[in-house]
């Protein structure tokens, strides 16, 4: 006689794509899960206005969490992100004097040079990436220490556009904020539509394979750091405009929270190709709702930093299985 099955082949079926889309979208599953028991804590949490302010404070690690999500899913990692936008913060407030419109192209090509620099040394004479990258951050952090003596610059030039885009809102929302979004939106098209981002995954994949089907491996690695490096250089004007001064001490650990912000998004610390830009969005915003979660509860900061850091660590293990689940 044969034996009743317990469960049906569409129970079965409909369990097995249950599993494998939580799999895929386990960081928004971990969002939705923290946003719940935020809430919870604190009823001051799940308000607009709260949550529009984590993101605008979060917007500088934000915009390195992109260009550090191309370098890692590419294959490399780029612990030179937060120097390079010192550089550029600082090199910007030498040269305060030139149009607004100059600086920020300035911003963009000083830091997408320096970025190119680093990936030919990744790419061309084969410096291991964290080396390479390591080595430029000290180069950064000198030359941004040089320019200034080491002493702060207070912006009294271009004040429209740092009280309109560090304060000011369109539609309620900070304008800060719209920016951010948009380059999100841009660089996610560019990743997943165009050829450039393509070869990025494919290098990241494989990239002995992605050069023997015709890809230019070395050219693209290259670009990913000089990509990496120019948001370094947006995140700099994005800095000006929220602190309305250059400081060649504001670094901090943004690039720790840059590459903790793009593990959050998904975008996975072993390369192979997997990770995203909006990714980089969803990152900045549950490392921003920790920190935000654990001030308004009134955590230490010492707490907070280890809380973070235990986070990061869960956060690429079940990356992790994640990848070897797909």
């Amino acid at each position: 006689m044969k034996k009743p099955e317990l469960f049906s082949k569409q129970e079965i079926h409909k369990t097995r794509r249950i599993k494998e889309f939580i799999q895929a979208n386990i960081m928004i599953v971990v969002c939705i899960v923290l946003m719940i028991i935020s809430s919870i804590v604190s009823d001051k949490f799940l308000t607009i206005n709260n949550l529009l302010t984590i993101l605008k404070q979060n917007s500088v690690t934000g915009m390195l969490a992109i260009g550090v999500s191309i370098a890692i899913l590419s294959g490399g990692i780029d612990t030179s992100a937060a120097s390079m936008m010192v550089a550029g913060v600082m090199l910007l407030g030498k040269l305060n004097y030139f149009p607004m419109v100059v600086l920020i192209a300035i911003a963009l090509i000083f830091t997408f040079i320096m970025g190119t620099v680093t990936g030919c040394l990744v790419a061309y004479f084969n410096v291991v990436p964290f080396i390479a990258t390591m080595g430029m951050a000290t180069i950064m952090e000198g030359f941004s220490l040089l320019i200034s003596n080491g002493r702060p610059i207070v912006w009294t030039t271009h004040l429209d556009f740092i009280h309109t885009m560090g304060t000011g809102k369109t539609l309620g929302i900070p304008n800060i904020v719209v920016t951010f979004v948009i380059i999100i939106i841009i660089g996610q098209l560019a990743l997943s539509r165009t050829k450039l981002g393509f070869n990025w995954r494919a290098i990241g994949g494989n990239t002995q394979a992605a050069y023997w089907s015709g890809i230019k491996s070395k050219r693209y690695t290259m670009l990913a750091y000089s990509f990496s490096a120019m948001m370094a250089g947006a995140a700099a004007v994005f800095m000006i405009a929220r602190v309305g001064a250059s400081d060649p001490v504001a670094g901090g650990t943004l690039t720790m929270d840059a590459i903790a912000a793009a593990v959050l998004g998904g975008t996975y610390l072993g390369g192979q190709g997997v990770g995203s830009i909006w990714g980089a969005l969803l990152g900045t915003f549950i490392l921003g709702m920790i920190n935000n979660i654990f001030n308004l509860v009134g955590f230490s900061n010492y707490a907070q930093l280890v809380t973070k850091g235990i986070i990061v660590i869960l956060a690429v293990i079940v990356g992790s299985r994640s990848i070897k689940g797909r």
